[in-house]
């Protein structure tokens, strides 16, 4: 990363380089088309309902009279837009020049690569014989994907796609694989960097796209790319944006799309991670204003000091096309920090029901091992029972033999017929 500073300095990077990504953080999908008709007609309703407060006239002009009429609207209008500014979200392109791209790098690539690192190793920890051919990353940016994937998989990756719209970006990110020697060629195999998705009709065994979606214009521009996307996937396809409503909402809508395409081309996929399920999302559903999301510690890069402990905010979608033939898929995902308390430790659960469960452990109803387990997870985990209620009943089933065969000599669930 110092190499391929140039000429600027790496403090002004650091610091800028912070800035731009809160900024990144905290931005929105653009507005759709529909919903901005409908907002623009609620404030100017609201304008119209209380003219003294914006400074309108209190009654209407005389409609023969045309210059009057056009006065007012003007001013009416002038009024909306005013507000339109101060309660719309004014979505905005980004153009990824040679020093925005360097920002992001700087700003961005730390936990963009720690989130990613934590999908890419939950999907080797539970696939153990998943040895990925190829690798498909849109909006690859300057190659965080691609680092990841290679940290676990270089042994068995054979090719690496990369498409970014920004050539600078493309440039950067090639840089850096060379170590940033543009003479120095790169150690992993056949990597290839470009602009455009390609029309060709392979597919990849991994294919992601982190942290890109806010940058299509519309929803429709959005599942357009999801589609084509799905299309080149062979086994998993990934998803991740920053852990606030709007990403989480942006994920959601992908996620419906592709249960619903799912479904209409019969094909076989199943939600492989964070959910343990297929059915709609309850925390979207519940509509409580908090989004399904995990947090992923880092350090800070290495030019600041003292060297500092981070944490990120990101949602994720992974699916897997294929069958799910693994009762761990159907795991409870704890989906909020665990509490750890005296005698207890509360766990709250997305559930295989598709719906959301506090569960409070303690050792007398839940048995030594699992408190011990529930005591010792975190935020984003999978809980080890396929389901809370079989697994209460079960841990009480175990306890009854256990104190009947001390008391009676028997393993019997139910306490045995003495006689007499």
């Amino acid at each position: 990363m110092e190499k391929v500073t140039g000429d600027h300095s790496l403090g002004n990077l650091m610091n800028k380089g912070a800035a731009f990504s809160k900024y990144l953080f905290s931005r929105k999908a653009p507005m759709e088309d529909q919903s901005l008709r409908e907002k623009i007609r609620e404030l100017t309703e609201i304008v119209e309902s209380n003219p003294t407060k914006y400074k309108l006239p209190a009654t209407l002009p005389d409609p023969t009279n045309e210059q009057a009429v056009k006065f007012y609207n003007e001013m009416k209008r002038n009024r909306v837009e005013t507000l339109m500014h101060q309660r719309v979200y004014a979505w905005q392109a980004i153009e990824y020049d040679e020093y925005k791209s360097l920002l992001y790098l700087f700003g961005r690539a730390p936990q963009e690569y720690a989130s990613i690192l934590k999908i890419f190793k939950e999907i080797e920890r539970r696939d153990e014989n998943f040895a990925p051919r190829t690798f498909f990353d849109f909006g690859s940016g300057v190659g965080t994907g691609t680092w990841a994937a290679s940290e676990l998989w270089s042994s068995s990756l054979f090719e690496y796609y990369l498409v970014d719209a920004s050539k600078y970006m493309n440039d950067l990110s090639d840089l850096i694989l060379r170590d940033g020697d543009i003479n120095k060629n790169i150690s992993l195999r056949n990597v290839y960097q470009r602009q455009f998705l390609p029309s060709r009709d392979q597919k990849y065994d991994i294919v992601l796209s982190a942290y890109s979606m806010f940058e299509q214009q519309n929803l429709n521009e959005r599942l357009k790319v999801v589609n084509n996307l799905w299309n080149k996937t062979e086994n998993y396809l990934i998803f991740v944006e920053n852990g606030t409503n709007s990403g989480f909402q942006l994920l959601n809508e992908i996620r419906e799309f592709l249960m619903d395409l799912k479904e209409q081309n019969n094909e076989k996929a199943f939600i492989f991670s964070p959910c343990p399920h297929n059915s709609d999302c309850p925390r979207f559903t519940l509509n409580d204003g908090t989004p399904c999301n995990f947090e992923v510690r880092f350090n800070s890069l290495p030019f600041s000091r003292p060297s500092q402990i981070h944490n990120h905010l990101y949602s994720y979608l992974v699916i897997k096309k294929g069958e799910s033939n693994d009762t761990t898929d159907k795991w409870p995902r704890i989906v909020r920090p665990t509490l750890v308390k005296s005698k207890h430790t509360i766990c709250r659960m997305c559930t295989k029901e598709g719906d959301l469960q506090e569960v409070i452990f303690t050792q007398a109803r839940h048995g030594k091992q699992a408190y011990r387990c529930a005591r010792h997870s975190s935020w984003g985990d999978q809980y080890p029972a396929e389901s809370m209620e079989s697994y209460e009943k079960e841990t009480k089933t175990t306890r009854i033999k256990a104190q009947n065969k001390l008391k009676y000599g028997t393993g019997n669930e139910e306490t045995p017929d003495l006689g007499g």
